[in-house]
């Protein structure tokens, strides 16, 4: 059974990863890292204040899950793998794609297994829609992303820092069901990003995109932290001979021409780490760059617009 500390212990740590590991057979929680120093209350969990702590306290942990704000994840999973120590990063797993390469090169160094855990790609829709797209050409791609940034980040002031990701937080979940589910590779051809006052990242963007090798074919993304009134999060996609596939409910419905065919589950984070240990035990790594390397062209190319103008 592999030995593994929570590190991060915010909203999705407790309200996901914990029940996901708790109850994976694989798995014994052994720490949690709080810098509040709020008690996990988790029986048989010990609390530390920080992760070389916990490290100290704990050297049987093989393995970390590393849930704090992006700014300071490549740092910890550094430390981590400098020990030895079995990595998975919350997503996005660093706060930029530069860091996303040392971190590469460190786990290649170490031989550790290192896994960039975008929880949206283990809805089991998503891969249905990657098997129909399958030698599909797409000709058009419409992205609706919209999220109450309240729902998620109570309170979270990181989030409009610099390497906080501001309304790509919740974007780059569907940039990684995107990814993963075209049979060729989008580019960001052009991005408007709305930037509320002192923000150092936006609240809400408009994407366009292209589709490397297939002239003509675009797409575009509308993402927005401000939908109080009612969520969504979809995905449509239409192939050059007419057909139209729908994800829906982040990625846990499907829909075909019309056709239901899909509408399960949300326990991504149950597959997430069933996925994660599938990897430990194979001593292998699944690191995709791919969500990462768009949010960075959209940051790079994309016009910062005041949010009144937006």
């Amino acid at each position: 059974m592999h030995q593994i500390g929570l590190i991060g212990f915010g909203k999705i740590a407790t309200t996901r990863h914990v029940p996901a590991i708790m109850a994976h057979p694989g798995f014994q929680l052994a720490g949690v890292v709080d810098a509040g120093a709020i008690e996990a209350k988790i029986d048989g969990v010990r609390t530390f204040k920080s992760h070389m702590e916990m490290f100290a306290a704990l050297p049987e942990l093989d393995c970390v899950a590393i849930c704090t704000p992006p700014l300071v994840r490549a740092r910890i999973a550094l430390e981590a793998i400098a020990l030895g120590k079995n990595v998975l990063l919350e997503k996005p797993p660093a706060a930029g794609v530069a860091e996303l390469a040392i971190l590469r090169a460190a786990r290649e160094r170490s031989g550790v297994t290192m896994f960039t855990a975008w929880h949206s790609q283990h809805n089991p829709a998503v891969n249905r829609a990657r098997q129909l797209l399958d030698g599909a050409t797409v000709t058009r791609i419409e992205m609706r992303w919209k999220e109450d940034v309240e729902r998620y980040h109570p309170g979270q002031e990181w989030i409009w820092h610099a390497g906080g990701f501001g309304v790509f937080d919740p974007g780059i979940n569907a940039l990684s069901i995107l990814t993963r589910i075209l049979p060729g590779s989008v580019t960001v051809r052009g991005a408007a990003l709305a930037m509320a006052d002192r923000a150092a990242t936006p609240i809400a963007a408009r994407l366009e995109f292209g589709l490397v090798g297939w002239e003509g074919a675009c797409g575009t993304a509308e993402f927005d932290w401000r939908a109080e009134a009612g969520e969504i999060r979809e995905i449509s996609i239409t192939t050059d001979h007419g057909d139209n596939l729908l994800l829906s409910a982040s990625g846990k419905a499907l829909s075909f021409n019309g056709a239901i065919l899909m509408d399960g589950d949300r326990d991504e984070y149950g597959r997430l780490y069933a996925h994660f240990y599938a990897l430990l035990e194979r001593r292998a790594s699944d690191i995709d760059e791919e969500p990462s390397l768009l949010v960075a062209d959209a940051f790079q190319i994309g016009l910062r617009v005041p949010l009144a103008e937006f």
